[in-house]
């Protein structure tokens, strides 16, 4: 279940809505587009006014989500799919939003204008055109490779923004972080689920030079009322950590263990730290980047005794992966000798138990007889 109290949410539903109706293939993602009308300043979005939708493969031929949302709108104008452009509504304190489930594509492989351009396009001429894209992913690189839609997005001046949110599953609360620079990461809470789990509470001390240098994104998931209803564990010592304080906007240090889920890199969280003012965040950066400069951008030599070491470790690791496979393959010879001998022992039972029919037949066979004789009916022959 996700728990959103961000009014682009109900959007990019509508999007997935959309992809639902997209027949599934192996060559595409399905992916649904919403190009609306939005207020200026209006921050509930209730005056938005929805011009067209679309969907992947909704249209005939290798069509994509925003290229199927834009011609429906160019038919029902009665324009060719390129002028869509002249046609879209030039309003006073009004703009252009467009909603997709996926980040534009930037690069296509069938030759067709990727969704990008088709996007900036609309402002070619010194028009107004699309001025923000809302995105729930960013595009895998299953296809074409490393996405390029949101650079070549900021190129032509069009804004951009990766809708993110919190999801609650049985065990874990997932929040996404982003870092203002399009990458995010999912930060994983668990919930409490032992009767008794460590009773040490999660503070938020302010930010001080003498802190260690953490991870910094600005939070994006909104806290909803279970949020605090909730209680969340680290990872690690399952100590109890209160998360209330993680509202929208919020810039943190994140402490944690990474991890990867479905191809997915995840930060199970330990700790975190609020940077709660403009000195604290300067603080902050002052401090990531002596660290980004004296520890991370210094190469790592080792010493002899060092790579010494290490051959050691890696040695006695081979010795015990062959120790390991040797244990495996007598246990599976035992196995075998084992279901052998299993065999043997019901092939032997098996040739007593016909033998001792065998006999049990003659000797029915002699009482039979005897019987017959008794009453003068002699054998036929």
């Amino acid at each position: 279940m996700t728990t959103n109290t961000s009014p682009h949410i109900p959007y990019i539903k509508e999007c997935l809505s959309l992809a639902e109706k997209s027949p599934p293939r192996p060559t595409n993602f399905r992916v649904g587009a919403v190009l609306l009308s939005r207020k200026d300043d209006d921050p509930t979005f209730t005056d938005d006014r929805i011009l067209s939708t679309g969907y992947t493969m909704e249209l005939a031929g290798n069509t994509h989500a925003e290229q199927c949302c834009f011609a429906n709108y160019a038919a029902v104008h009665k324009v060719p799919d390129d002028k869509v452009g002249e046609v879209l509504p030039v309003e006073p304190g009004r703009k252009l939003v467009m909603y997709v489930t996926m980040e534009p594509c930037g690069k296509r492989l069938s030759g067709n204008a990727p969704c990008v351009q088709r996007i900036t396009q609309t402002r070619e001429g010194g028009r107004e055109g699309v001025h923000k894209v809302y995105f729930g992913v960013k595009e895998p690189g299953t296809f074409v490779g490393e996405s390029e839609g949101c650079r070549m997005l900021t190129q032509a001046g069009i804004e951009w923004e990766h809708v993110v949110a919190r999801t609650d599953v049985p065990r874990r609360t997932i929040l996404i972080l982003d870092d203002s620079s399009g990458a995010t990461i999912e930060i994983a809470v668990l919930k409490q689920t032992s009767p008794n789990p460590g009773t040490t509470s999660q503070e938020t001390p302010a930010t001080g030079p003498g802190k260690p240098a953490w991870s910094s994104f600005s939070l994006m998931a909104p806290t909803a009322t279970s949020l605090t209803q909730t209680t969340h564990v680290t990872s690690k010592d399952h100590n109890k950590i209160d998360i209330s304080a993680l509202q929208p906007g919020t810039l943190v240090r994140v402490k944690g263990t990474l991890s990867t889920f479905r191809s997915q890199m995840q930060l199970h969280l330990e700790r975190f730290w609020l940077v709660r003012d403009t000195n604290a965040e300067m603080q902050f950066l002052d401090t990531r980047l002596r660290f980004l400069i004296e520890v991370l951008s210094v190469p790592w030599v080792l010493t002899d005794e060092e790579v010494e070491t290490l051959r050691d470790d890696a040695e006695r690791c081979d010795e015990r992966t062959l120790e390991h496979k040797r244990r495996a393959e007598r246990v599976a010879r035992k196995r075998v000798e084992r279901e052998e001998r299993h065999a043997r022992a019901i092939a032997l039972q098996y040739e007593k138990e016909e033998r001792e029919r065998e006999r049990e037949l003659k000797k029915i066979r002699e009482d039979g007889e005897r019987v017959m004789r008794k009453f003068g009916f002699e054998r036929s022959k």
